[in-house]
């Protein structure tokens, strides 16, 4: 089986968030594993998953679900990932939540920090970047080139033009933060599920931060020797419903609310200008004016929970947009 669906960014616009609510949907089957990269480069994405029927199992157990779906922002970056996607599911639908590229280049660069993995300043790690064209850091992770995450337009339009306007669904970050209802639902209706479906949308998941207690961070996230054997520990006392989410409580509430540091205004000015463009290719792909993002503020509300032109009320069944077994 394969998704008939597939978000696929950005890093850092409420995706981590997104995969979880959708799974509290019961006519939406998410991918046990999020973030499978199966449609984008190895090199790039540390341990993507290897090969077509790996990816067929992590939607084992979607049944009769009407939308099965998957993850992984890296799609929305690497050039290949829309053909990719398209040669094996052309009846797909694709789903991409955009944020001011400014601010999502800085929340990407906490989220490293967190993670014990940036050990430069943000404005040393852009100096870096647009140096070398390429920062290739543990192995070749494109997370650590903030600037270069934050042009998608030229791949939003790729999706566009190989699946069809009708089958690209573009939100917005800042909508899902005010109104996370309107939100949702706008997305269900799109996906041709129930969109009056009201699930818990009050917490954020993966938040950037600075860690609590360094240790706790390690034995969640990190390399240390006795994560391994916990995680083999709670995958036979916990239940996957129970595991997954309980992990990201733990990991999640182990980040300190309101840690993360300001961004310079000289350094907003400075990716402001560099953004300019992308801001301007981005507002006439979607027709939303991103007017606001020019100013650094979140977008003006937008009316258009409800709205009959939101996507189509159908979505074809999972087993009739894959490819056959032949293909």
């Amino acid at each position: 089986m394969f998704p008939n669906f597939i978000l696929v960014g950005a890093a850092k616009s409420g995706t981590s968030s997104l995969y979880h609510y959708l799974r509290q949907h019961p006519e939406v089957f998410m991918s046990r594993e999020k973030e499978p990269h199966f449609f984008a480069p190895a090199k790039w994405c540390g341990h993507p998953v290897p090969d077509r029927a790996e990816y067929e199992r992590l939607f084992d157990g979607a049944g009769g679900c009407r939308a099965v779906g998957e993850a992984s922002t890296g799609y929305l970056y690497y050039e290949d990932s829309p053909d990719r996607i398209h040669a094996l599911v052309p009846g797909c639908r694709i789903v991409a939540v955009l944020r001011n590229p400014v601010d999502r280049a800085f929340s990407g660069w906490c989220h490293e920090v967190r993670e014990g993995l940036e050990t430069v300043s943000f404005e040393q790690a852009l100096d870096e970047e647009e140096q070398k064209g390429l920062r290739v850091i543990r192995g070749g992770d494109f997370s650590f080139n903030y600037i270069r995450q934050g042009f998608v337009a030229g791949n939003l339009a790729r999706y566009i033009e190989l699946f069809g306007r009708e089958r690209v669904l573009i939100l917005f970050y800042d909508d899902l933060e005010r109104d996370p209802d309107a939100f949702m639902a706008r997305l269900f209706r799109f996906l041709g599920v129930a969109p009056g479906f009201r699930g818990d949308w009050s917490y954020r998941y993966n938040p950037s931060g600075v860690p609590r207690f360094d240790w706790l961070h390690r034995l969640v996230d990190g390399e240390g020797r006795w994560r391994q054997p916990l995680v083999r520990l709670a995958r036979w006392l916990l239940p996957e419903p129970v595991r997954i989410p309980l992990w990201h409580r733990v990991r999640d509430w182990n980040v300190r609310s309101g840690s993360s540091p300001a961004l310079d205004p000289a350094t907003r000015r400075r990716l402001q200008a560099r953004f300019a463009g992308e801001i301007d290719a981005e507002e006439a792909l979607t027709g939303r004016s991103l007017e606001p993002w020019r100013a650094g503020r979140p977008l003006d509300p937008e009316p258009w929970a409800g709205r009959p032109d939101d996507g189509p009320a159908q979505v074809a069944s999972a087993s009739s947009t894959g490819a056959g077994k032949g293909a």
